[in-house]
């Protein structure tokens, strides 16, 4: 527990620990012998913790009230610490907490999963039911003493229903999560238009002391700024939007400007999402934004080096040259259907495209095996560290007869699957390529047992095309498409090595 913060005669803050988005900052007023607490922690534990720091700095006060500023869990999961304190809400924010969408399931051990265990870890699950004592509407204070407490609903803003707690007294300003200096924050629902409009009603206040949700204590200046964050944040996304820029580009697309080191950074896969079904999009569903959250937090999810053309940008020359694409395989089935972002960003290179894709259909249209062919594909993609290339081959790869345990096989040595003797030297090839750009003699004379001369001509070239693509796919920063994602990545992805393409 950090220690308080003292603002004024009657205000103890306690700031965010550690910056997850999991806390967030809590304040005891007091007066006298009464005290009242802004915002519980997560669970109960943490929120015991709290108050017990709290009797430690006030020994003869008696914390009888608690205000929650939002329906955010962690302003409200360890209510059931204050057994007896009267609870003071909006009347908006106790029917956001009474029809919250629930906690968002992730299957084990995915990217979601562990980016949600690393987020949770040391927190119990909140208390399960919340019961507001006393509801307001539009203003109301709670005295302490002779301290008034202002409560503000400012309704619709960050989230569907916020509160503000004006202290006078002590000229301190609460904001709950209607500031964040320092930390990119999570719009999951409300109105981003009104939370810039609100932030200037908050600065009119002219407080001494603002007390943001997360971050650093700040005044009138810190809340003013926080106002042309949200203001870039609707410019920048809006002009994406009506661009046809997918969620998932955009989200690491915005240019920050002196905001580049706020935390949380992956935040914004949630606020954009929101934005966009402010401007009219579908709705995104909370684990699908958390997802890309997941993806971004890994490294898996960053701006393009060489930008795939936007529909917007394609002329039909463009288009003509893409039709080159057509052929007879599964893969271009695919591409046609689909047109990838690998595609859309070498066709800026007229010359080379038109040289490389030939190849590239020649290799995955001759003679070998397509269970083969994708077995070269997968494992080049794990030895590369190329997260675009797997994932744009796990569908192909099911359908030419691979298993799901067995293309997570791919990702361990190659002692660790099932491999028949031609799928084993086969691998142990590949990895041999891979590490030291040929394949030893004992090793080609065990492919020559199960292959021809014009399968081992195709074998080699297929595995160095697909080892060429790793490195554009890699250096370009490729953008995983919405149709191709979410990130999908096998038990044995080194976590060592954040994902390089994307």
């Amino acid at each position: 527990m950090t220690a308080p913060h003292r603002i004024g005669k009657h205000t103890l803050v306690w700031l965010d620990g550690d910056g997850r988005w999991a806390r967030g900052t809590s304040a005891v007023v007091h007066d006298g012998d009464e005290g009242l607490l802004v915002n519980a922690r997560r669970d109960r534990p943490h929120t015991e913790q709290l108050l017990e720091a709290a009797r430690a700095a006030l020994p003869d006060v008696h914390i009888g009230h608690l205000v929650v500023t939002d329906a955010a869990t962690h302003r409200h999961g360890g209510h059931a610490a204050l057994a007896g304190a009267e609870v003071h809400v909006s009347t908006r924010v106790a029917a956001e907490i009474a029809a919250g969408p629930g906690p968002v399931t992730a299957e084990p051990n995915s990217l979601l999963d562990t980016y949600l265990r690393r987020a949770l870890a040391g927190f119990e699950p909140p208390a399960p039911v919340f019961a507001p004592g006393t509801t307001f509407d539009g203003c109301t204070t709670v005295k302490l003493g002779t301290v008034p407490v202002e409560l503000i609903d400012l309704g619709p803003a960050q989230s569907s229903a916020d509160t503000a707690v004006w202290l006078p007294d002590d000229e301190t300003l609460i904001t709950g999560d209607l500031l964040s200096p320092g930390t990119h924050p999570a719009q999951w629902s409300g109105s981003t238009e009104r939370w810039h409009a609100v932030c200037a009603d908050l600065a009119s206040m002219r407080p001494a002391n603002v007390v943001p949700g997360r971050g650093p204590l700040t005044g009138v200046a810190g809340i003013l700024e926080f106002r042309n964050y949200l203001e870039h944040l609707l410019v920048e996304t809006r002009r994406r939007f009506d661009r046809g820029m997918p969620i998932e580009e955009t989200a690491v697309d915005l240019p920050l400007r002196h905001w580049a080191d706020w935390g949380c950074r992956e935040n914004l896969a949630i606020t954009v999402a929101h934005l966009y079904h402010e401007f009219g999009g579908d709705p995104t569903p909370p684990a699908a934004a958390l997802t890309l959250a997941a993806e971004i937090a890994g490294g898996l999810r960053r701006p393009p080096r060489v930008r795939p053309y936007a529909p917007v940008d394609r002329d039909p020359v463009t288009d003509e040259r893409l039709a080159l694409t057509e052929g007879a395989s599964a893969i271009w089935d695919e591409h046609r259907a689909q047109t990838p972002n690998i595609l859309l960003a070498l066709v800026r290179h007229p010359h080379l495209y038109e040289q490389t894709v030939p190849i590239a259909r020649g290799v995955v249209t001759g003679v070998l095996p397509a269970r083969d062919r994708e077995i070269v594909i997968l494992r080049g993609a794990w030895n590369c560290t190329a997260p675009y290339q797997w994932n744009h081959h796990l569908p192909i790869a099911a359908s030419a007869g691979l298993s799901a345990a067995e293309i997570d096989a791919l990702s361990h040595p190659v002692g660790a699957g099932t491999w028949s003797p031609r799928e084993q030297v086969l691998i142990t090839a590949l990895d041999e390529l891979h590490e030291w750009s040929t394949v030893t003699d004992e090793t080609w004379r065990a492919l020559a047992a199960h292959y021809s001369p014009v399968e081992l001509i195709e074998l080699v070239t297929l595995c160095g095309e697909y080892r060429k693509i790793s490195f554009q796919v890699n250096a370009w920063r490729m953008p995983l498409e919405p149709w191709a994602g979410p990130y999908r990545l096998p038990s044995g992805w080194p976590g060592d090595r954040p994902g390089r393409s994307g």
